[in-house]
């Protein structure tokens, strides 16, 4: 199950994967981004923590980024934070944070939430998720 969460007033998006993702997950990820009226100008967090089983390879993840490029073309000047408190999804992040270079994408991955909320300027509060 994908949680996001929009903070509009803030222009940021977070979104609390769980479970296994996959190319489908982030697929689906981008596709709510697009469909936020503002959208283009929002910053984004993603919280890995709740992932227990990452489907992706280096082949997948440069797909994402060639999708990403097309899909979102208009969504440029932003930031990205992550939070990936294990080895596995932390190194994944980091290697999607080199192929996404270049595409009017600042990111930052930290294995702690607080490191997160300060490159975003945001309080840590709004990098929790509420919901069950």
């Amino acid at each position: 199950m994908d949680r996001l969460v929009f903070h509009e007033n803030h222009k940021l998006i977070c979104w609390f994967p769980t479970g296994e993702l996959t190319t489908d997950n982030i697929v689906n990820y981008y596709l709510a981004m697009k469909a936020c009226s503002w959208g283009p100008e929002a910053n984004r967090f993603c919280d890995f923590s709740g992932v227990e089983n990452f489907v992706l390879d280096y082949n997948k993840m440069q797909s994402l980024v060639r999708y990403r490029q097309t899909a979102l073309k208009n969504h440029k000047d932003i930031l990205l934070g992550g939070y990936c408190p294990n080895d596995v999804g932390y190194a994944l992040s980091r290697m999607y944070q080199m192929l996404i270079e270049g595409v009017g994408i600042e990111t930052f991955i930290a294995r702690e939430l607080e490191p997160a909320a300060q490159f975003l300027g945001v309080s840590l509060a709004l990098l929790h998720f509420d919901g069950d």
